[in-house]
């Protein structure tokens, strides 16, 4: 912790972006995040279209529970750093997944996808993100606008199955992702996906059958095995 401030305070009183970096990153990797947040902060006043900088201050910001500032900072990031809004979301939803908490994520993309209500990409992240902070009335309503925004898009799809299986209606959550599963762009990720939720429901013979060609066939899936 004194290192971090140490470093934070050489960043305050120097106008070299290269310092202030290294004090955001000092302290990030040592989980001194309320330091990291400040040395960020320090980074963006020095060199404010940093897209490092920018995520650094969000993470840290998520990592805090500040929720109203990593917004503001995911909210850029998702809007400027990447070819698209779309692929900013995709890009993110891991990133997020590891950095905080369940509800904090499931909070944030949801504030996100405010911004951005037409986005399937968006909607499927937030429905990912309440599927894991198990909040499934949400995980349903968003994978079911994700697929009204993009019907042929398979993860959306596979979602809306995940989130029908977790809200107790296995059947009717097989049915969708054994759907995705028959269909023409249907491929060796899908099937997996689909034979885990199989075994998952305790259907370990029908999961076993779809997973025996990948798992000893010419080609082995380690996930598979």
């Amino acid at each position: 912790p004194e290192a971090a401030r140490a470093y934070r305070l050489a960043a305050d009183n120097s106008d070299d972006e290269a310092v202030a970096e290294q004090a955001t990153r000092m302290a990030f990797d040592n989980l001194q995040f309320q330091e990291a947040s400040r040395a960020a902060d320090r980074w963006l006043a020095l060199n404010p279209s940093s897209e490092q900088a920018e995520r650094y201050a969000g993470v840290s910001a998520l990592a805090l529970h500040r929720l109203d500032e990593a917004e503001e900072h995911f909210a850029r990031l998702i809007e400027s750093a990447y070819i698209s809004t779309s692929a900013g979301f995709l890009a993110l939803l891991p990133v997020m997944m590891d950095e905080g908490n369940p509800p904090d994520v499931t909070e944030l993309f949801r504030r996100l996808v405010a911004r951005h209500p037409m986005l399937a990409e968006g909607h499927d992240a937030l429905g990912t993100a309440a599927l894991r902070s198990e909040n499934f009335p949400l995980a349903m309503s968003s994978a079911q606008r994700a697929v009204e925004l993009a019907p042929y898009w398979t993860p959306a799809k596979m979602l809306l199955a995940r989130s029908q299986v977790a809200s107790g209606q296995e059947d009717v959550g097989l049915a969708t992702a054994r759907e995705v599963v028959t269909g023409p762009d249907s491929d060796v990720a899908t099937h997996v996906e689909y034979a885990l939720l199989l075994a998952g429901t305790g259907r370990e013979d029908e999961a076993r059958a779809m997973l025996t060609p990948y798992a000893s066939g010419p080609t082995v899936i380690p996930g598979a095995v």
